[in-house]
């Protein structure tokens, strides 16, 4: 039996492709050939972050992305994301985090504290320690970031690693019209998306 998996993920943009893949993967064989084992230590020994994309939800990850703490919210938020052929690799983003060797303060329980029932201080408290770097190689970023806060983004910034950077928004409708805004200048490099609770 063959099967063949669609990847809809662009490669090296810091959404999780390859630990989703994983993920993906894992669930399907659950699936498809009943079986009842966890697949948590299997998934963290492939790829960072795998274990989290087992599940749903909202999560503190720490470790290598196995060590997770699930967040209670019924909180769902809507995003876009714009995604680019330029490329920054995982390695290379951390290799130039580390190479500033600055250290910025933690605001995760602050920031999960305000999502639980969506104080919009929860915005404000977003940020993404990878970015200065990012930025300083990628200087583009900074132009989508600002073009999706005008298009009426909640706040914007770069997803993981990079080199694809979000915007959120409260509501479909705020994020949809934010679409059309944006749609002619970025085209395929435009998705829409929202969280899973």
């Amino acid at each position: 039996i063959f099967y063949n998996l669609r990847k809809n993920i662009p490669l090296a943009s810091g959404l999780g492709g390859s630990s989703s893949d994983i993920a993906g993967v894992l669930l399907g064989m659950k699936k498809l050939f009943n079986i009842n084992e966890d697949m948590a230590s299997l998934a963290s020994k492939l790829g960072s972050d795998s274990v989290y994309l087992l599940n749903k939800g909202y999560a503190v990850i720490s470790g290598r992305g196995d060590k997770i703490t699930p967040v209670k919210s019924d909180v769902k938020l809507y995003a876009l994301v714009i995604w680019d052929d330029l490329k920054i690799s995982a390695k290379e983003g951390y290799a130039g985090y580390d190479a500033e060797k600055k250290k910025y303060d933690s605001v995760t329980f602050e920031a999960v504290a305000c999502l639980t029932n969506l104080d919009t201080k929860f915005f404000r408290l977003l940020k993404n320690d990878l970015q200065p770097y990012a930025e300083s190689v990628l200087p583009s970023l900074i132009k989508k970031q600002k073009a999706l806060v005008k298009a009426g983004a909640e706040c914007a910034l770069l997803t993981g690693s990079g080199s694809a950077v979000y915007g959120l928004f409260l509501t479909r409708a705020m994020r949809n019209y934010a679409y059309r805004k944006l749609k002619d200048k970025y085209g395929k490099y435009l998705i829409k998306c929202n969280t899973i609770r």
